[in-house]
């Protein structure tokens, strides 16, 4: 529970570099993560980038049982020695241009199965030393064969066959279990070129089929609205299992195209900002808060300061990717204040949330940073994403104060004319918490 009192959505991962961070509540660790109600006999485990050797001494159990591991890197001679002899099974996934950016975790254990989605890749820094989401859930067996899911559970199953469709695998016990306690929306983006309904399955798209069953209007809008639907919040649209090549028409009703006078604020928080074109920014604003048309986009972004002094100083932040060419998109910018015991922590976390009015609608945790490659670049046939990509949406029911975040969402403070973003290929030339400069894209020691 937090300090309202109210069981979060998702966790944060735990850290222990200070004693006020040893007694954040709320938090796990990846050995939390593995410890299952019943004996564990199966793990499905993604990432985008790893380090096996630690992952094993972390979670000495994933040694005793069998492994799928799909990455998007290449593992050393050492990794190789490490599961020779091991039921680990590596599957690489490289698209042709983006990134294999998915961080889920599937575990099969005795009397269940659990599922967790983390913003973290399985690396040390990512679960030590900076901030990522982190949501579980357990689920129990289906009753029967026949059993039957609710909507919510039948999207998470269809958008995970999905997913291991497109990358050539498969979870075998997947279908035995009843998804239908969980409490958020799969969003999922895999790479591709996608036409018509197709371009509604995934990304942007897939985002912007599931809101439209969510009024975001005002009393009177949702008033309006319920009146001429009854049955879009039960049927929402959701992913079909077919192949990208085939397409069928997706089921659902939608809601009236109801336009709403009162304000829309997206609160947008990521570890990397691609190019935001005014065509990617417009779209993005419209998938995530339909029929609202006077948004405004707030980008939370670390500032050069912020980085500086952090935890992990200049080193840490090469993985908060913001280039001189992608910051020239205009966009305004929001500083990163992380509140305490976070304060001096680089986030890795990736949140996005929706405010109407005084009112927050819904937030998502995912993968996907800022960009059009894990979103989607809208084109005029429907959507081109380079990135694979997962998340989960919360919008039903939603309590912002269940949905965890590092910073202050009531106090958001626009970038003042003395702050310099932190962008990732320039030089930085005042020594940093741990005693170095960036030079050339090298650390100096000073």
């Amino acid at each position: 529970m937090n300090g309202l009192g109210v069981k979060p959505y998702f966790y944060f991962n735990h850290l222990s570099l200070s004693d006020q961070m040893r007694k954040e509540k709320d938090t796990i660790t990846l050995k939390e993560l593995f410890n299952t109600p019943g004996e564990l006999y199966a793990c499905f485990l993604t990432t985008f980038v790893f380090d096996i050797g630690w992952l094993l001494r972390e979670v000495p159990i994933l040694k005793t049982v069998q492994v799928q591991f799909v990455h998007d890197g290449s593992l050393s001679e050492d990794e190789e020695r490490l599961i020779h002899n091991l039921d680990f099974q590596c599957i690489k996934v490289s698209p042709f241009r983006g990134c294999h950016h998915v961080k889920i975790m599937v575990m099969l254990y005795e009397g269940g199965l659990r599922f967790v989605l983390s913003t973290g890749n399985l690396l040390e820094q990512d679960y030590e030393i900076k901030t990522n989401g982190i949501y579980v859930r357990d689920f129990k067996p289906k009753s029967n064969s026949f059993s039957k899911m609710n909507d919510i559970g039948e999207h998470f199953l269809t958008t995970m066959r999905y997913y291991l469709n497109s990358i050539n695998t498969d979870i075998g016990y997947l279908d035995d279990f009843d998804f239908s306690t969980i409490d958020a929306w799969l969003l999922l983006s895999v790479p591709g070129k996608f036409h018509g309904d197709m371009a509604s399955e995934v990304g942007l798209g897939q985002l912007s089929s599931l809101l439209k069953s969510f009024s975001f209007g005002s009393q009177k809008d949702q008033k309006t609205q319920e009146e001429h639907k009854t049955s879009a919040l039960i049927n929402p649209v959701v992913p079909t299992k077919q192949s990208q090549k085939t397409s069928t028409s997706q089921k659902g009703l939608k809601s009236p195209e109801i336009e709403c006078a009162e304000q829309a604020v997206i609160i947008s928080q990521s570890s990397s900002l691609g190019y935001l074109s005014s065509n990617f920014t417009e779209k993005f604003k419209s998938s995530f808060v339909p029929n609202v048309h006077h948004i405004q986009l707030k980008t939370l972004w670390p500032t050069e300061d912020f980085v500086r002094v952090s935890a992990t100083g200049y080193a840490g932040g090469q993985s908060l990717f913001l280039t001189q060419q992608n910051v020239k998109s205009g966009v305004a910018l929001y500083r990163y204040e992380p509140r305490f015991p976070r304060h001096y922590i680089q986030p890795h976390i990736k949140t996005y949330l929706v405010k109407v009015g005084d009112t927050f609608r819904c937030g998502v945790l995912t993968s996907a940073n800022m960009s059009a490659a894990a979103w989607g670049k809208p084109m005029s046939y429907g959507i081109d994403i380079s990135n694979f990509e997962m998340g989960l949406l919360f919008v039903e029911n939603f309590d912002v104060n269940r949905f965890k975040i590092p910073f202050d969402s009531n106090d958001l403070k626009a970038y003042g004319p003395d702050d310099r973003p932190w962008i990732v290929d320039v030089d930085h030339s005042v020594m940093d918490s741990e005693g170095y400069i960036m030079k050339d894209g090298n650390l100096v020691a000073v």
